[in-house]
């Protein structure tokens, strides 16, 4: 089989080492989960995003280019791990880790601002192991004959299930495989398998990650995913000047890399929001960390129901810096970990001028914030203003 499409949506390795070492800076949040955490039982959810400037994203206005292709509406991932390494006693990234954090990505809100695209839905398929080792030097046609291979051999579901249900099959790569045009941490395309049973061609979405970092591979696959389910095959969701050759995507204009529910994601483009942008929600929110050992003044809270202790809490903080008047929002996980590490304080001032140093509790098996006692109730976080 050779390349059904001579394109291909690629993840630049440069971009993406810069954006790590960004990253690599910012401790990992301290609640990560496999699975994306859920609100109270009841709760409407709200959907908001995280809007990113920073150097390597697209500054408005960008034009959304609509081909005449179609997006994957209803998506499912399965994960194949290609080669003996990933079942060693020491491979280079833990297979299990990476298998959960993709699992965190699918369950989370990561794909809620492709909605503007035509994208509904997102499901984990599976993961499967082939223990036969790919070339030392890799090729796009390479991967696309590892997955067509797998198919037919009834090891990975066929592909094009209708009614815009389809799969994307994601091949994370040993360190011994090296990509031979090189540059790249990772691609998507369309291939080619004909169903011996009808006869019938399909283009089964291919993707590939490259062997490095957990934070690396994760960012890599999230930048491939938001981009294979958008423009499968180059001919769906483009950012103008579109390419039928060098797709131009949503995610190559936004270099923004960010950890959601504890994984490194990448951003994309968001037309709606006309920023590259990583959606949140009130109860699973980005992890914005200010430089260590600034003392911080709290502003405002917010408050969400935990069913652990059965009232409402505080579930994150509005700060400053009153050094430089930059605003840091956190929840209360975070802020609990920064001040129990002895990075950063907080405190607050009342309306009557009286402060008071914000501390760490334990209440099950979480941190919770409050302010140490003293004579006046207006230095209490309670007494603060709540902020949307």
């Amino acid at each position: 089989m050779v390349d059904n499409l001579e394109a291909g949506g690629v993840a630049d390795a440069a971009r993406l080492s810069a954006a790590l070492e960004e990253l690599s800076s910012r401790p990992r949040p301290p609640e990560f989960r496999p699975v994306a955490a859920a609100g109270p039982a009841g709760a409407a959810v709200k959907t908001s995003a995280h809007r990113f400037a920073s150097a390597g994203d697209a500054a408005p206005p960008q034009t959304i280019v609509k081909g005449s292709g179609f997006p994957i509406r209803f998506a499912t991932v399965w994960l194949v791990f290609w080669g003996s390494e990933w079942t060693s006693a020491t491979p280079a990234v833990d297979p299990d880790a990476l298998t959960a954090a993709v699992q965190t990505i699918t369950h989370s809100d990561y794909i809620a601002y492709l909605q503007e695209y035509g994208v509904d839905s997102l499901d984990w398929g599976g993961a499967f192991f082939d223990p036969a080792d790919p070339p030392a030097t890799f090729f796009r046609g390479s991967v696309q004959n590892e997955v067509t291979k797998l198919i037919s051999a009834g090891s990975l579901p066929k592909p094009n299930t209708g009614n815009y249900n389809d799969t994307l099959y994601c091949v994370m790569m040993p360190s011994t495989a090296t990509y031979g045009p090189g540059g790249l941490s990772g691609e998507h395309s369309a291939a080619s398998w004909t169903n011996p049973d009808d006869n019938h061609t399909y283009n089964p979405f291919v993707a590939w990650i490259g062997n490095g970092s957990l934070d690396g591979m994760t960012a890599t696959f999230s930048h491939e995913l938001a981009e294979a389910l958008t423009d499968p095959e180059g001919t769906c969701i483009q950012i103008a000047p579109a390419s039928p050759t060098s797709w131009n995507e949503i995610c190559d204009v936004c270099a923004s890399v960010a950890y959601l529910d504890g994984v490194a994601v990448s951003s994309y483009w968001s037309n709606l929001e006309q920023a590259c942008v990583i959606p949140v929600n009130q109860f699973n929110s980005l992890f914005q960390e200010p430089p260590a050992g600034l003392a911080l003044q709290v502003l405002a809270i917010q408050q969400a129901y935990s069913t652990e202790v059965g009232h409402q809490w505080i579930y994150a903080i509005r700060t400053r810096d009153p050094s430089t008047g930059i605003e840091y929002d956190l929840y209360r996980g975070q802020a609990a970990s920064l001040i129990d590490a002895g990075t950063n304080t907080f405190y607050v001032i009342g309306a009557d001028g009286s402060r008071s140093e914000v501390i760490t509790r334990i209440a099950g098996d979480h941190s919770y914030v409050t302010t140490s006692p003293d004579a006046s109730t207006q230095d209490n976080l309670l007494s603060l203003p709540t902020f949307s």
